[in-house]
């Protein structure tokens, strides 16, 4: 079906794949999620409706559902899809739908994110980006529809308060077919999806990572800009450069959306989370100062008979230093959001309920996935897991020592109080959670949680941190040994 209009393609547009494609596209989802796409497509619109009669299909996916097992079921639902339901393929609205849903079932399984600073160019401050989704889309349309041939869905996070909006170009190729002959068959070839994470009431935007020099990109966030700005004002997007990129879209949300503990992390968590401050009409008792039990419980220690005094000493060190508390946190959110808790808390006990269930790419995976108990929790988690951290430790060499080396080597005299780098180091960590790796090394021994400094434990989240120090180890600047 051709764009409904110039540079647009259209909700109901089916890309040219053959059915395996659209096979792994399907196998991606989980199995409840699946299903309640698929319950959707047949009741929401004629856009996503299958060719089959709308009701009679619902009723044979609602009967599937129930009668078969977690795996036969999404296998013979599938082959369904690709033979009966949706035989010609899925459009664009249906492919964007099922890549948002795998983007909220399976964090781990997408891209890394990064983030940008919207500020205005005039002062540059930063700008609180409070968006109109639908003047927003239609905007964001009209700016990319003059550069590429485009489908732009959006939608909102159904846990957090973000907008995500998945954006695809496409371009235009010579079929194969027919390239050796004198006629010309031109066919739309797709290029990877990119998606971006509007956190609201904040300056930020977050996105999905692409190659640097990735043209198409470039252009979207020029777009962006494009779309922020007005006749008053004029946006621009600034990257930040001082931190390193986030594997969950849910960690990066904590850091740039708007969450006390983006910037309360480490020992500090506590004060984001309402629990070192009392009310001033409370009782005094209640102050931790006063009442140690508010962060730290014997009861809570997690532990045996055999284990010796040092090990429980240094494992409430380790969660003071890591976490701020021996305690769980309080707070039922770690953001600040206007929608109503119980909606929230309802929606994500159906959610894990649906992941019970099974889910994953073959029938082997389902069903060992259904046997396999609940994962233990792990103690050394950290609120936001960082994936990548970068340090520099700088040498200042104190300007008494540098005065006596240019005095030897016959060098213009320096000035008062003046200090030059020395030697510096690099260190760069990567895992999965490596603020959590730190954290069980402490516990375990091998490193020590009191000398620790506090970049060390992940004060600074995914932040670039910069140490200065000199001979006598004194604090010179942000993120020094303390």
């Amino acid at each position: 079906m051709a764009p409904h209009r110039r540079g647009i393609l259209s909700n109901t547009y089916i890309p040219q794949t053959i059915p395996l494609v659209t096979s792994k596209i399907l196998l991606k989802l989980n199995r409840n999620s699946l299903f309640d796409l698929c319950l959707f497509w047949c009741k929401w619109s004629t856009i996503t409706r299958p060719l089959k009669n709308p009701d009679e299909v619902y009723q044979e996916i609602l009967e599937m559902q129930q009668k078969l097992s977690s795996s036969k079921s999404k296998r013979k639902l599938i082959d369904n899809i690709l033979s009966e339901y949706w035989s010609k393929g899925l459009n664009l609205l249906q492919i964007s739908q099922i890549d948002i849903q795998n983007l909220i079932d399976k964090p781990l399984n997408f891209n890394n994110w990064c983030s940008m600073t919207a500020k205005t160019t005039h002062n540059s401050k930063n700008f609180i980006i409070n968006l109109n989704s639908q003047k927003f889309l239609n905007d964001l349309i009209k700016n990319l529809s003059n550069l590429y041939l485009s489908h732009i869905y959006i939608s909102k996070h159904p846990h957090y308060p973000l907008i995500l909006i998945r954006i695809q170009v496409f371009d235009y190729s010579i079929s194969p077919a027919y390239s050796g002959g004198k006629r010309h068959k031109h066919i739309i070839v797709s290029r990877r999806p990119f998606f971006l994470a509007i956190p609201l009431n904040s300056p930020h935007i977050i996105h999905s990572i692409e190659n640097e020099n990735d043209l198409v990109s470039s252009l979207v966030l020029q777009s962006i800009e494009n779309c922020l700005s007005n006749s008053i004002r004029q946006v621009r997007l600034f990257k930040d450069d001082d931190e390193s990129s986030v594997k969950t879209l849910e960690t990066m949300f904590l850091f740039k959306g708007n969450s006390r503990f983006s910037n309360c992390l480490g020992s500090w968590a506590p004060y984001a989370d309402g629990t070192v401050d009392i009310s001033p009409f409370g009782k005094t008792t209640d102050h931790f100062e006063v009442n140690k039990s508010r962060i730290y419980d014997d009861s809570t220690v997690v532990g045996n008979e055999n284990e010796n005094m040092a090990l429980i000493e240094r494992r409430k060190i380790a969660n003071l230093r890591f976490k701020g508390t021996e305690l769980p946190l309080e707070s039922e959110r770690l953001f600040e959001d206007d929608r109503p808790l119980r909606k929230k808390i309802k929606k994500s006990i159906a959610a894990k309920n649906e992941d019970d269930e099974g889910e994953g790419e073959n029938d082997d995976v389902e069903d060992n996935e259904e046997q396999q108990e609940e994962p233990k929790i792990n103690p050394y988690k950290s609120i936001a897991p960082v994936q990548s951290v970068h340090f520099k430790l700088k040498y200042l060499q104190p300007a008494t020592e540098l005065a006596a080396e240019m005095e030897a080597e016959a060098e213009p005299e320096i000035e008062h109080g003046r200090e030059a780098e020395g030697p510096s180091i690099d260190i760069r960590m990567d895992g999965n959670d490596v603020f959590g790796g730190l954290h069980e090394l402490a516990v375990k021994g091998i490193l020590d949680p009191v000398k620790m400094p506090g970049w060390l434990t992940g004060e600074n989240g995914n932040k670039y941190v910069n140490v200065e120090f000199d001979s006598n180890s004194k604090k010179t600047g942000s993120g020094s040994l303390i």
